[in-house]
């Protein structure tokens, strides 16, 4: 297998591990926010809950704070553009200065022992130009959502800046991040 295809295997693998982090650590705040919501789960049942939390509000609340905290931080790495970053740019880049290297027989030797090799390699027709611009086309869709979590990572996460404004990304705008389909 090419070095080429090794490193970009290696770079798409931490990109995902980070991604499942994050994504991690949203469904645990998410989870609990939602516990907390009369419009959700109904006003008694989101008053039982409340309940229950403040009784061990030294757990829930630093857990509720810690997830928001960590899905941020880890989604913010995946778009941040620093040459020292783990970036879906970067993956992009490398893809796209290495295409050439990137080789059917590279993939067909990553997947050996796969039920559906056959298919597989029927179907793969290496990384084309198209497909890197269709993926920067949607790195470009959110890019207002990414400039706006990483202020918040910034402001508020990474430096807890004095004279901060309140950016808050609304969990709409996470599931758009968070986007596992594309």
């Amino acid at each position: 297998m090419s070095a080429e295809f090794t490193k970009l295997h290696s770079l798409l693998k931490r990109a995902h591990h980070a991604l499942y982090n994050a994504y991690s650590h949203f469904l645990v705040w998410d989870s609990m926010k939602r516990l907390m919501a009369g419009n959700i789960v109904g006003n008694d049942e989101a008053s039982k809950n409340v309940e229950t939390i403040n009784d061990f509000k030294n757990f829930f609340l630093p857990s509720l704070e810690a997830n928001r905290k960590v899905f941020a931080i880890e989604l913010a790495r995946i778009f941040d553009l620093d040459k020292r970053a783990l970036s879906l740019q970067k993956i992009i880049n490398y893809t796209r200065s290495n295409k050439k290297k990137l080789k059917v027989d590279d993939f067909k030797e990553f997947n050996i022992g796969r039920n559906s090799l056959d298919s597989l390699i029927t179907g793969y027709n290496g990384i084309t130009e198209d497909l890197l611009k269709q993926c920067e086309k949607k790195l470009l869709e959110i890019n207002d959502k990414v400039k706006k979590l990483k202020k918040f990572r910034n402001t508020r996460l990474a430096h807890d800046q004095i004279a901060a404004t309140d950016t808050v990304l609304s969990v709409e705008e996470a599931e758009d991040l968070l986007d596992r389909d594309e």
